[in-house]
């Protein structure tokens, strides 16, 4: 059985509007293959923090689908709406997924 795994992105307009870009340099940084140090510790210092939030449910459990829905709730509106006043600045620079 083929199963989907569905993902939103919460994100300033600014991280939004270069997500694709993000993505290619979190790549970058994680293969020291391709990233010397210099270009690692730059990339650390540039990037945005990625926090990936991971719900399941187990069995007929549906505890982590009301979590899940709710920090989305609290999350991705603030990609289409800006932050709210009172919202900690360093979300400015984070990425939800």
């Amino acid at each position: 059985m083929l199963r989907y795994l569905y993902a939103l992105e919460g994100a300033s307009e600014k991280n939004m509007e270069r997500i694709n870009d993000i993505k290619q340099d979190m790549q970058r940084l994680s293969d020291p293959r391709i990233t010397n140090r210099n270009e690692a510790e730059r990339l650390i210092e540039e990037l945005p923090a990625i926090t990936w939030l991971l719900y399941s449910v187990h069995g007929t459990e549906i505890s982590s689908l009301d979590a899940a829905l709710l920090t989305a709730y609290h999350l991705v509106p603030l990609r289409w709406s800006g932050f709210p006043p009172g919202r900690p600045a360093g979300q400015a620079n984070t990425i939800s997924i």
